[in-house]
């Protein structure tokens, strides 16, 4: 089904380079582009699970990124239409991360187009965005009508400010998904020859607070998917992912949080100079005040987050435990994950709990001592919670597994007090291998 769409998307755009009104900016075709989720899945659902790098990709898997992904790639430089082009790059990312490496003939096609969205060179982008190569007025989203010049130019500076925004999502799915399919050492080369310097661009603080937020959201996703190959580009993102953790907007604080954490992750040497200024710099998203949990849980899940990625990778003493830990405790609720919504986020959280447990007496930093009851108690909550995510569940409960064995003495009475069944199924949770 996802392909007969798209076969229909090919004849309209034939029809309007021909110079006839083609349709693919009516309704019909931006809903069709919204629900890419549901028809790409006809396509791609017999492909089976995605193939890792360097393997060799089944031949459903081929055929199904042949038939749509050029497509895609195209509809994303070259659709006119900034809701249509972004959404044709978000089917093309979640068609990557389905056929994995069976992605790679057409890696270079994607790159360029995730290219021309950074440097505004996308037609959606372009100053023609506004008619179609031959003159005729096209629609674009959010059009104004009459007014005085002053006006129209706000109007369209605004528009621009809203399509950049749009398409730098699409961007930003794709490149971490061609990270993820093609491996880092394959796509590292790529990114940084096409794409970090025009990413580092997006995320100056002369851009809109909504194209910041995407580009940094983008370098975070990336920097995740390269790991270790994405050093240089952590060091020099640093000090604009410091500047946006105290942007009075809380999109730009929340992904420049996760993407805080995201950098010290994949690259911890490059990032423990800033150590002393990270911290700064989360601490307060995590005050009530500022991002509670009813208030803005975003800013202060990713602040959580990534102090908590800082404290497992970056060198030991790099960060106060003092100052850490209770800011990490008061993020959990005795009850399990607390509020916590996002997994990705909790996990890591229990990670960090679980490291400071997890080592005997004396072992641990001297500040670290004070909490690590706390941090068994909250531990035991989250592993014995079924409601919990599963990824917070298995870290929780490998957490507490080694604390009864480094410090019997709190974590015994912890483990004894929960049900028999709980307890088996946390040490066959501690054992899992993956989730």
């Amino acid at each position: 089904m996802f392909v007969f769409f798209l076969k229909t998307y090919e004849e309209e755009e034939r029809k309007r380079e021909r110079g006839k009104r083609g349709k693919i900016l009516t309704p019909s075709f931006l809903f069709l582009f919204s629900l890419q989720n549901i028809f790409f899945g006809f396509t791609t659902a017999a492909a089976g699970p995605p193939t890792p790098p360097g393997g060799a990709p089944p031949a459903a898997a081929q055929a199904a990124a042949a038939e749509v992904l050029p497509t895609l790639a195209h509809a994303l430089k070259r659709d006119p239409d900034a809701a249509a082009a972004a959404a044709a790059g978000g089917a093309a990312a979640e068609v990557v991360e389905v056929v994995g490496a069976a992605a790679a003939p057409y890696a270079d096609a994607l790159g360029d187009a995730a290219g021309a969205v950074l440097s505004g060179t996308a037609r959606a982008l372009g100053s023609g965005a506004g008619s179609d190569s031959d003159g005729e007025e096209l629609t674009v989203p959010h059009g104004g009508g009459g007014g005085d010049d002053d006006d129209d130019d706000g109007e369209e500076e605004e528009e621009r400010g809203d399509a950049e925004a749009l398409l730098l999502g699409a961007a930003a799915d794709i490149l971490p998904a061609l990270a993820r399919a093609l491996g880092p050492d394959a796509f590292a080369p790529v990114f940084d020859a096409r794409h970090a310097a025009l990413l580092a661009t997006r995320m100056a603080a002369d851009q809109p607070d909504e194209v910041r937020a995407a580009a940094v959201g983008a370098f975070a996703d990336v920097a995740l998917a390269l790991g270790a190959r994405a050093a240089r580009h952590a060091a020099a993102a640093a000090p604009a992912l410091l500047r946006e953790l105290r942007s009075p907007n809380d999109l730009c604080r929340r992904n420049a949080a996760y993407a805080a954490g995201a950098a010290v992750a994949s690259a911890p040497e490059a990032f423990a100079p800033h150590a002393g200024h990270l911290l700064e710099a989360l601490a307060p998203l995590l005050h009530p005040s500022s991002a509670s949990c009813s208030n803005d849980p975003g800013v202060g899940d990713n602040a959580a987050g990534a102090l908590a990625r800082a404290l497992l990778a970056l060198p030991a003493g790099s960060l106060p435990a003092e100052a850490v830990l209770p800011a990490l405790l008061s993020r959990v609720r005795p009850e399990g994950s607390g509020c916590l919504g996002d997994p990705a986020e909790a996990e890591p959280i229990m990670r960090a709990l679980a490291a400071v447990v997890g080592v005997p007496p004396g072992a641990a930093a001297a500040a670290a001592e004070p909490f690590v009851g706390r941090a068994a108690a909250a531990l035991a909550a989250a592993a014995a919670d079924a409601d919990a995510p599963p990824p917070v569940r298995v870290a929780a409960a490998r957490g507490l597994v080694a604390a009864a064995a480094a410090r019997p003495e709190i974590a015994a009475p912890l483990v004894a007090a929960l049900p028999e069944a709980v307890r088996a199924e946390l040490e066959a949770l501690a054992a899992r291998g993956g989730v």
